[in-house]
């Protein structure tokens, strides 16, 4: 994936690493939830990966050992709702291939990774939003017994760059200057 040099007629001066993040405690049979995570800052936000990490809960407590199937208990829809598009919808958890543009890399049990092909560019005051929504029941095998999971911990972090914005390289008169200025959303 490469890196943009510039952004609507604009130098992109500076990038700095950054990460966003998300959370929701979500149990079995429950209404689904919905998380954002909004650019809130003057500089863009390139979006170059989105990790998701499930967590069983069990009593307000972490479960251990983890189960490794906890995927199968959510599904999950990504959209930009700044720009009104759909980025990604997991029909039945994390492991099966998301929509157009997005790749999935499973990094462990628990753990999974949207990378796109493009960076997701947020303005100031654009997002994502994650609509989580959970199976009827999180039920595993544990030791040849069937338990019953009370709650799935989904964490999800948006990795990417904050972009730092020259001017144009002439006002609109004609003269040129440089420097820095903030972006406007």
């Amino acid at each position: 994936m490469s890196k943009a040099t510039h952004f609507a007629g604009r130098p992109i001066t500076l990038r700095t690493a950054r990460s966003e993040s998300a959370e929701a405690i979500i149990g079995a049979g429950n209404k689904p939830a919905v998380v954002e995570i909004t650019n809130r800052q003057d500089k863009l936000f390139e979006v170059r990966h989105l990790t998701v990490k499930l967590t069983a809960l069990a009593d307000d407590c972490v479960c251990d050992p983890q189960p490794t199937v906890l995927d199968r208990f959510i599904k999950i829809a990504i959209q930009d709702y700044s720009k009104m598009e759909r980025i990604a919808s997991v029909e039945n958890g994390p492991n099966l291939p998301p929509a157009a543009g997005v790749a999935l890399r499973q990094i462990t049990d628990s753990t999974f990774e949207w990378v796109p092909t493009e960076p997701i560019t947020l303005m100031r005051g654009e997002g994502l939003q994650f609509n989580i929504v959970p199976r009827d029941q999180f039920v595993i095998a544990y030791h040849g017994e069937r338990r019953q999971i009370d709650q799935i911990r989904v964490e999800i972090a948006a990795e990417g760059d904050s972009c730092y914005l020259g001017t144009a390289a002439h006002d609109s008169h004609g003269k040129k200057f440089e420097g820095e200025a903030p972006l406007q959303g």
